[in-house]
């Protein structure tokens, strides 16, 4: 019988980079930073995270917690990984 692996695979295009975050939270309390929006995946990696959503849409409404004070202490920091996510942030903030 074959071993199968599990790899953590993120679709580029629905997924963000996060910093700013306490360090005492797991991958569920990082995925709460999202509350309302349907993380389908995290991997933290020391002092960040990436957070994959159901789709780039959600990605892109994630990104507007960029810059969230969560304490006196944290500040999250959004970045989507999408060359597409990061034209549409570009072109909403041209706008403004």
């Amino acid at each position: 019988m074959p071993t199968v692996h599990f790899v953590a695979v993120h679709r580029e295009e629905s997924a963000v980079q996060v910093t700013g975050f306490p360090s005492s939270l797991n991958e569920y309390g990082v995925a709460q930073l999202f509350h309302g929006l349907k993380v389908t995946g995290v991997v933290l990696n020391s002092d960040r995270a990436t957070v994959t959503f159901a789709t780039k849409f959600l990605a892109y409404q994630a990104c507007a917690l960029n810059g969230k004070k969560l304490d006196r202490f944290h500040t999250l920091s959004v970045e989507p990984l999408s060359r597409e996510v990061k034209e549409q942030l570009s072109l909403s903030e041209e706008k403004w």
